[in-house]
């Protein structure tokens, strides 16, 4: 095991020249992948840490650090509500610009890991036809590693990479055995792969400058903070004016942070937009319905609707109702100044649980006050004005449940609900910023925690599902 300062050391290196900064937090998994690495090169763990941080690596061996340190998760038609709205809206108005001025299009597939991104756009262009023969198209795909690349390259692929993919994709593939499906010649042929570190800012000097459309999903989640503000700087400067950038929902918030390019909302997927006319949330494009088949997959894919932990959120625009209180008693109406001093122990938690029964049972009103009356006497207590937050809400007052929620964040950041009750709030107040900060916050608070692990403080929720339900926010129709 590494001592806590050349782990640190060697963390700070690789995030330096790689931008890989999301293992600095998570050693164990960290050293797992760093010694893979040094057996495959004949070294062991400590001598090849401290040839990392002395600069002592060659270009081949830190090809081999990148190979172990990557994540190689994706698979043909990812995320397929982005798709179908680049299939309807973007695509199409990116072919008759390039139309208009007699000129091909420009793509890149940033971070395209072993080509299934990529693959996916060629074969929408083709099918769509706005692959335009005799002009100069640009269908670049780059990533750090090379091994991916040359998987990409050869363009086979097992059925892993076909998940939840649409039936008619194997019509681009030719099954060479009984494992392995290859991409047709026409599509490889559309796509040019070549070696980039996002992370230098030595980028070609030959590359593109006039991109139409960037995708790098799932890919600036793993930088720091500073990464991603300079890499999404260098895209800004590499795009055309009017071109689009594309991420995961996960990395949508921080980018909207950044200020650097316009979010437009299409439908359920946030995009960003560079020098356009479009107001945030909302832009016009020619319409092309997304083809059927794209759609359905899309709903099978994931249900856009965000939900509390046991039940469903109501309409867009409505109100959520008081989230899962244990279901009450039949209950009398109670004197406050009567009650109180027959309460024995810790009677603000007492009068907290009878709050919860009582707006469990519909009796808001009465709820409240008592929350209020708990709130005299305890009112450092985070966990009482996240209560009368969703007391509040519940009743319909939108403005002191938030303000019940910012006490409850100031006094214990780390509750997670009580932050995403707030991130729903000022989405459907249409508080662009607002919703940016939350989501944020809540994904760097669940970043590094396996998706199965309960997230702290979320009420019994997941990390996994939580953070799916934060992506959800930022997309829901």
């Amino acid at each position: 095991m590494l001592s806590p300062l050349l782990y640190r050391q060697v963390a700070q290196r690789i995030a330096d020249r790689t931008g890989m900064a999301y293992l600095t937090d998570r050693q164990t998994d960290f050293e797992r992948r760093l010694d893979a690495a040094a057996r495959e090169l004949g070294q062991e763990l400590g001598v090849f840490a401290s040839a990392i941080v002395s600069g002592g690596l060659t270009a081949a061996q830190w090809d081999v650090l990148a190979d172990h340190l990557a994540v190689a998760e994706t698979y043909f038609f990812r995320e397929m509500r982005t798709l179908a709205m680049l299939e309807a809206h973007v695509l199409p108005a990116l072919a008759q610009q390039a139309d208009r001025e007699q000129r091909g299009l420009r793509i890149w597939s940033a971070g395209c890991c072993t080509g299934e991104e990529p693959y996916t756009l060629a074969i929408m262009l083709h099918r769509a036809g706005l692959w335009r023969s005799g002009r100069e198209n640009l269908l670049l795909a780059t990533d750090l590693n090379p091994r991916f690349l040359h998987k990409a390259q050869a363009g086979g692929y097992r059925q892993w990479s076909f998940r939840g993919s649409p039936d008619w994709l194997l019509e681009y593939f030719v099954q060479e055995s009984s494992q392995i499906r290859r991409i047709i010649p026409a599509i490889r042929k559309m796509v040019r792969f070549e070696q980039l570190n996002l992370a230098s800012p030595g980028w070609p000097r030959d590359m593109c400058r006039e991109f139409d459309l960037i995708l790098c999903r799932n890919v600036l989640l793993y930088f720091t903070k500073d990464g991603m503000r300079e890499v999404t700087a260098r895209f800004t400067g590499r795009m055309a004016q009017g071109g689009w950038l594309v991420t995961a929902p996960a990395e949508a918030a921080h980018l909207m942070e950044l200020e650097l390019l316009e979010p437009v909302r299409l439908e359920s997927a946030l995009l960003f937009r560079k020098g356009g006319e479009c107001s945030p949330w909302s832009c016009l494009l020619p319409e092309v319905q997304p083809s059927a088949n794209m759609l359905e997959q899309a709903d099978a894919e994931q249900d856009t609707r965000p939900y509390l932990p046991d039940g469903e959120w109501p309409e867009s625009g409505s109100e959520p109702e008081v989230a899962a209180f244990p279901v009450a008693a039949k209950l009398e109406p109670v004197g406050l100044d009567a009650a109180v001093p027959a309460m024995e122990g810790d009677w603000p938690a007492r009068a907290a649980s009878l709050a919860r029964q009582l707006a469990d049972a519909g009796r808001l009103e009465e709820a409240g006050r008592w929350v209020a009356k708990a709130l005299e006497t305890a009112r450092l207590d985070p966990a009482l004005h996240h209560l009368d937050g969703v007391i509040h809400a519940a009743a319909g007052n939108e403005e002191d449940a938030r303000k019940a929620w910012r006490k409850a964040l100031y006094l214990d950041p780390s509750l997670v609900m009580t932050r995403y009750l707030l991130l729903c709030l000022e989405r459907d107040a249409g508080a662009v910023a607002a919703v940016a900060t939350h989501a944020r916050v809540l994904l760097d608070q669940l970043q590094g925690l396996p998706p199965d692990a309960l997230a702290p403080n979320a009420e019994g929720l997941s990390a996994g599902r939580l953070r799916e339900l934060v992506e959800q926010v930022l997309f829901m129709e």
